[in-house]
């Protein structure tokens, strides 16, 4: 009875200990829990990156002027007459559709000189840039260096329909199609038949009797446009050209502009200088005139 009575004893101690190791295990997880819950209380929650927001580019509209002429004076002197390559650019104006491709050839160039005619019929060069009076009578004599479709429109105003002088039915044959180094003088060979050219000096530009600016757009082009004459025939009734149809070509022309000395003291030649986008010439030469009554 009494080595029953011991192991029992025994055995209540053996599980009296285990329940105190179980115990204090307990207490210790517990205990362990609440500080990391604690921790996690306390840490700051940490934001998701968020990235920025990129605001879209505003749209460039490409503002364009009859008003003034683009080309910006040259810093150093623009060859030419040497070849390089350029990549044609198709443009819906056109009635050839070219294929975007390089071509080696000369960049585009255009120079003009401006000529005072005398009560004789006679001319002479004059600067371009100087002020100019009502009723002065002037020619324009304009020159390529490459084969190409010249066209040239007078405005009293750049907002106003102008009127197409070039192609010309006295000159060229009526045909805006030039020959490179082919100088063109507006107007010239005018007919004495006509009673407005009855006199020698009838055959030239008068200014008008307005002290307001006058404009001539000069476009020269690799290839035929859709939306101005290429010969004079169409103009025999008396047609004028929309200022929107100039606004037009201007908008779509990628050309960079520069302007040097020409062949003469007086000469301003124009020359595209953008390899990319080198299928025209579009420049606007604005005659100033100045009240000389003292």
């Amino acid at each position: 009875m009494n080595r029953i009575v011991n192991k029992i004893c025994r055995s209540l101690a053996v599980l009296s200990v285990f329940l105190l190791v179980l115990g204090a295990a307990i207490n210790a997880s517990a205990q362990d829990e609440k500080t990391s819950i604690g921790t996690t209380k306390n840490k700051p929650k940490t934001q998701p990156k968020t990235q920025p927001k990129t605001q879209p580019k505003p749209v460039q509209i490409k503002k364009v002027s009859l008003a003034k002429p683009r080309a910006k004076k040259a810093k150093k002197k623009v060859v030419f007459t040497k070849p390089v390559v350029i990549v044609r650019k198709p443009k819906p104006t056109r009635k050839v559709k070219v294929k975007p491709q390089p071509k080696t050839v000369p960049l585009l160039a255009v120079q003009l000189r401006l000529l005072q005619v005398n009560d004789d019929g006679k001319d002479s060069e004059t600067n371009p840039t100087r002020l100019f009076l009502q009723d002065e009578r002037l020619r324009l004599a304009v020159k390529t260096n490459q084969e190409g479709y010249l066209y040239i429109i007078r405005q009293l105003d750049p907002d106003q329909p102008g009127d197409v002088i070039f192609p010309n039915p006295f000159v060229n044959s009526g045909q805006n199609f030039v020959k490179a180094n082919q100088e063109i003088i507006l107007p010239s060979n005018c007919p004495t038949s006509i009673p407005r050219f009855k006199e020698p000096k009838d055959c030239s530009l008068p200014l008008s009797q307005s002290a307001a600016p006058e404009y001539f757009t000069i476009i020269f082009s690799r290839d035929l446009l859709l939306d101005l004459p290429e010969s004079a025939e169409p103009l025999q009734v008396g047609g004028k050209i929309p200022a929107e149809v100039l606004l037009k070509l201007l908008k779509e022309s990628g050309q960079d502009l520069v302007s040097q000395e020409g062949d003469t003291p007086y000469a301003i030649r124009i020359i595209n200088q953008n390899p990319k986008d080198n299928e025209e010439v579009m420049e606007t030469f604005v005659i100033k005139k100045g009240d000389f009554n003292f």
